[in-house]
């Protein structure tokens, strides 16, 4: 089991991209997605790697470079279970990044829920048998 909240929801995504020990993803609020959503007219993940040029296009380099770190290329290779939340106001992970992360997701089973529905409780993070209650049951 992987699990993180933020840029530690990106490692989750990754890890379970990945490693082939994971057997199940949770992923909090996940960072790191959609660094080219700016060519669709969408708002772009923290940590926002893509600057403007000076002619207020994107600068093709950096465009280019970011695609490797983008979780919307990670999320195509997560065949685990995989749990996502959203925050819907949130404007350092806007939603539209996370569903377009999530949308990518190539595991049958997976879930996505509005708000941080409490996945981990404080830094020691919840029983891998309760991660797998949780999932079963969405």
């Amino acid at each position: 089991i992987v699990q993180g909240c933020s840029q530690g929801g990106a490692q989750a995504i990754i890890a379970g991209a990945l490693d082939p020990r994971v057997d199940l993803v949770c992923s909090e609020i996940p960072g790191m997605c959609d660094h080219t959503g700016m060519l669709v007219d969408r708002v772009s993940c923290w940590p926002k790697l893509v600057t403007n040029t000076p002619n207020g296009k994107p600068d093709p380099k950096r465009l280019e470079a970011a695609r490797y770190y983008d979780l919307v290329n990670f999320a195509r290779h997560v065949k685990v279970p995989t749990y996502v939340t959203v925050g819907m106001i949130d404007s350092v992970c806007p939603p539209t990044t996370v569903y377009a992360m999530f949308n990518q997701v190539a595991s049958g089973t997976r879930s996505i829920r509005r708000g941080r529905e409490q996945f981990a409780q404080g830094d020691a993070g919840i029983p891998p048998q309760e991660a797998r209650i949780r999932m079963r049951s969405l």
